[in-house]
């Protein structure tokens, strides 16, 4: 996939009435820079559930079960070791 200004998702919502989103891709082949293929799916994953969402259905209730970023510095804290090995005591 690439990216550009010739290439664009927007997103309109109103509450109760719904979202539309657009989708722009030019007419004509231009040169683009690639993006990460996770963007690449993030973007189909949006434009799956504005689609779903358009057809009336409504999406799964997602609870937040918040995140942490864990690297190399911080992994051997007793509180991440927790997150990374739950099965250990």
């Amino acid at each position: 996939m690439y990216y550009g200004r010739e290439y664009g998702l927007s997103f309109k919502s109103e509450l109760e009435e719904g979202t539309v989103v657009t989708v722009t891709f030019p007419a004509h082949e231009i040169p683009m820079k690639r993006i990460p293929v996770w963007l690449t799916l993030l973007l189909l994953i949006l434009m799956a559930a504005a689609l779903s969402s358009c057809l009336g259905s409504t999406p799964p209730h997602i609870d937040d079960t918040g995140t942490k970023l864990i690297n190399l510095d911080n992994m051997l804290w007793p509180e991440n070791q927790k997150l990374l090995f739950p099965f250990v005591r």
